[in-house]
């Protein structure tokens, strides 16, 4: 993946957790709290490559592409 697509896919998971956040949908055990067990998860991976590839760039003397949350209006 792209650092592009990376940042995408970072700004959509942020989006849909502030709007299970914002929600008083389930609780303990139930499908929104594995939805939201499971974003939280690949966001972890997708941040972690987001550092190895800025760590990458650094190296090729590149500046790092930052990754910006938004919230939603």
């Amino acid at each position: 993946m792209d650092s592009e697509a990376i940042t995408l896919e970072i700004v959509r998971i942020r989006n849909r957790l502030d709007e299970l956040d914002q929600g008083l949908e389930g609780g303990s055990g139930t499908d929104v709290d594995d939805e939201r067990q499971e974003l939280e998860e690949r966001l972890r991976h997708l941040r972690g490559l987001m550092s190895r590839q800025g760590s990458d760039e650094s190296r090729n003397g590149s500046v790092a592409e930052e990754v910006r949350y938004i919230p939603p209006a």
